[in-house]
Parts: C-alpha cells; structure tokens; sequence
C-alpha cells in the first residue's frame, strides 16, 4: 500500500477503502481540486485534503473503461468535418 500518491493527470488509481478504480482528468492547482472519473463513467471532484486522506495505490486501467462512452456519437463531440 502506499499513502501521499500525488494526482496525476492521466493516471489510474484504486481507492481501497471503496474498492473502486478511477483516472484523474485535471488537476486544479489554484483550486485545489482534483477532477477524477470512475470506470462506470461517474465524474467526482475532490478537495486536495480529502485526496491525501484516501487509501490509494497506483492502478491499471480497466480493460472494459471505454465502455462508458458506447453511447456518445461522433456530433456529441464537438467536432466538424472540414
């Protein structure tokens, strides 16, 4: 196990007092936030005290984690064809 891991955007981490995997999308210094999504899609924000305070160990991403954009079409994304 190992405490005090620092938010990396990008990354996969296992909170494992919840049993549950989730990579960090951004890292807010002048907030102090750190913005995570779950791998059932679930987004969350959390405080960088309460970050410090998980149980967390580095994790790999879960085969299935691109699951929970299944749905989403490509004009969902915002992009136009040029």
């Amino acid at each position: 196990m190992v405490q005090g891991l620092h938010p990396i955007e990008g990354e996969w981490y296992e909170d494992l007092e919840r049993g549950r995997t989730f990579q960090v999308l951004e890292v807010n210094r002048e907030e102090e936030t750190v913005s995570i999504q779950y791998e059932d899609g679930d987004l969350d924000e959390i405080g960088y005290e309460d970050w410090y305070e998980l149980d967390l160990e580095n994790a790999e991403p879960p085969e299935d984690w691109t699951e929970v954009y299944d749905d989403i079409e490509k004009d969902d994304l915002g992009y136009t064809e040029t």
